[in-house]
């Protein structure tokens, strides 16, 4: 049952860390560059090209893990773009 849970937990994570999508509040411009809406589709669409073809095989705690990195991976894709285009998430 424990695990069940943990495997549930972690799928949300990943499902929520994947589908969040920022606002315009969450950044502040550090240096003059290109419009919040311009560097948020190019960010987006980088991020989504940083994703690896997902397929898991295995426990259910391997298949979540597997998805909870690459959720992760394209987070931190879309952040490091952001940052590179002048934006700059407010803590």
């Amino acid at each position: 049952m424990l695990r069940i849970i943990s495997v549930t937990v972690v799928a949300w994570i990943a499902a929520s860390c994947q589908n969040s999508s920022p606002s315009k509040t969450e950044w502040v411009q550090s240096y003059p560059g290109d419009a919040f809406e311009i560097a948020d589709s190019q960010c987006r669409m980088a991020a989504l090209a940083q994703q690896r073809g997902l397929y898991a095989r295995g426990t259910p705690d391997f298949v979540a893990d597997a998805r909870l990195r690459n959720a992760v991976r394209t987070e931190k894709s879309y952040n490091h773009c952001m940052d590179s285009s002048g934006w700059t998430r407010t803590p």
